[in-house]
């Protein structure tokens, strides 16, 4: 699988959870910088309020930054990622779902609205979209979907937001929730990124990979990488090798470092 050129246009995602973005390939478009996580950040008896709270840094992530990186970057776009993937501190369990359903609402609001800027007197968003990572999940898929799916509904039905993408991240342990999300609720979900690590044979991943676009089908199903990659992972190299084939529609990437790993995808 030797290098070439990407064939344009390429949908690139970037989980950033710690250091700002610079600089921004022009071979993608569009471009979208995940900013994670915003957690809840109160559990009662080990329930969900469903009060949600920024845990970037909010000096690296601040509206001056990333209103000045859209101006000078047109493709980009910022998503809040909202869940955790740092193991069982931040598991989806909430205490009551209407209550939840209505604070989770307000709470994510107040994060968006952090980020409106004022341009000769006119309001503007900064933030995009919203991501969907959870990677614990205590609650069955139905209240998983009921929840989940009726925040989304009513962010991306918002007027006073800008809500243009909405996307969802699956892994091996959590695929009964996320299906049962996109399947009720797929007119909101544009894309689904699907975490890869640890491959060895193209044979396996495009496999995996395929099963994926059928069950989220029809929406765009991204595969990603850890950057940098594990020693000895080809990961990167396969899904690089599907993208400039024009067998994906694009990828995201994932800090390592950041990282727990759920295992391969059964198939």
């Amino acid at each position: 699988m030797s290098s070439s050129a990407i064939v344009k246009p390429i949908i690139y995602r970037e989980y950033v959870l710690k250091h700002f973005p610079t600089t921004v390939n022009p071979e993608y478009n569009p471009v979208d910088f995940i900013i994670g996580f915003a957690s809840e950040d109160y559990y009662s008896n080990g329930k969900g309020t469903g009060h949600f709270h920024p845990t970037w840094d909010p000096a690296t992530f601040s509206p001056k930054k990333m209103k000045e990186l859209k101006e000078k970057y047109p493709q980009v776009r910022w998503v809040i990622s909202i869940g955790s993937a740092v193991g069982t501190d931040y598991p989806f369990n909430p205490h009551e779902k209407h209550v939840w359903i209505a604070t989770a609402v307000k709470s994510i609001k107040d994060i968006i609205h952090t980020y409106d800027v004022y341009d000769d007197g006119n309001h503007k968003n900064i933030i995009d979209g919203i991501d969907i990572h959870y990677e614990a999940i205590k609650s069955s898929p139905e209240d998983f979907s009921f929840c989940i799916g009726q925040v989304i509904k009513k962010l991306k039905n918002d007027p006073h937001l800008s809500i243009k993408v909405v996307s969802i991240a699956p892994t091996k342990d959590t695929q009964s929730h996320y299906q049962k999300l996109y399947f009720e609720n797929q007119d909101y979900i544009d894309i689904v990124d699907y975490l890869f690590t640890n491959l060895h044979s193209i044979e396996d991943f495009v496999k995996i990979y395929q099963k994926l676009i059928a069950d989220y089908n029809p929406a765009l199903v991204l595969p990603g990488y850890l950057n940098p990659p594990f020693r000895h992972d080809r990961t990167k190299e396969f899904i690089m090798y599907l993208v400039k084939h024009k067998s994906a529609p694009g990828f995201f990437t994932y800090p390592s470092h950041d990282y727990l790993d759920p295992g391969p995808l059964s198939i």
